[in-house]
């Protein structure tokens, strides 16, 4: 898990997101790219591109649910 402590900025963290596959009812967890642009300690938020978006500013609580290294893929069998 990623906080605020451990960011700098440039760095590439991950957001984990549930997804479903197409019109189905299988869901599958899908991790996003979030690229940090500032870091703001004193209001305790950063402002982070995230999948490629413009940038946003995101507060501690999102923060703590992204994770600092790309989770493993996992084979979906069917």
């Amino acid at each position: 898990m990623a906080t605020l402590s451990k960011l700098k900025v440039g760095q590439v963290v991950y957001s984990i997101g549930r997804r479903r596959m197409g019109h189905t009812t299988v869901v599958r967890e899908a991790a996003f790219p979030v690229r940090i642009i500032s870091i703001d300690m004193e209001k305790r938020c950063v402002m982070a591109s995230w999948n490629h978006n413009p940038p946003m500013r995101f507060s501690e609580r999102h923060i703590n649910r992204w994770r600092l290294t790309e989770p493993a893929k996992k084979k979906i069998l069917g």
